[in-house]
């Protein structure tokens, strides 16, 4: 609902974007892997440890596929600037609005009209670009990364640890 009411208003900030997709997409990740604690009856520290690991992937998980929707192909998934098109301010938008922060009423504003004006999506996804926006939103891929990684120390090293570990890193290679 948040997403919803942020992309009519297009006032999303970094903090709402963050609350949105943990909500959303990492929610579920979180799920998942706390419930794969449960099953296997692990210790409170490794269930926090898991809903940790899971919470970062999650939100990395988010952040690459908000990358791709400015830097994938249509060929690869979902359509390139789909998020734009629903009015949506995603991470590499903001980090862009941040490296230039004497346009974002502008940009704002243009995310507002865009049902009005599609070919605006063009615009602002140059705006990403040249402003350095997909930089931004990669440094902040890799700090979630990082955080997934270093949540699984808690775990005793293993081949599924090594596999997690790696999904974790997965996110700043995958292309759909």
């Amino acid at each position: 609902m948040l997403q919803l009411e942020k992309a009519g208003s297009a006032d999303t900030t970094e903090e709402d974007y963050m609350r949105i997709i943990a909500c959303k997409t990492a929610s579920l990740f979180v799920t998942a892997g706390v419930s794969g604690a449960i099953a296997v009856d692990a210790s409170e520290s490794l269930k926090a440890a898991a809903k940790d690991y899971s919470m970062a992937l999650g939100i990395a998980f988010q952040i690459r596929d908000d990358i791709l929707d400015y830097a994938g192909t249509d060929e690869l998934g979902k359509p390139v600037g789909a998020d734009l098109k629903e009015q949506k301010i995603t991470l590499p938008l903001l980090g862009a609005m941040a490296n230039c922060p004497e346009r974002e009423e502008e940009i704002r504003t243009k995310v507002r009209g865009i049902a009005e004006k599609p070919e605006s999506c063009s615009d602002l996804r140059d705006f990403v670009l040249d402003n350095d926006g997909l930089v931004y939103a990669s440094t902040r891929l890799e700090e979630w990364i990082e955080k997934a990684v270093h949540a699984m120390a808690a775990f005793p090293d293993s081949p599924a640890k090594a596999y997690l570990i790696e999904i974790a890193r997965y996110n700043s290679l995958r292309e759909v």
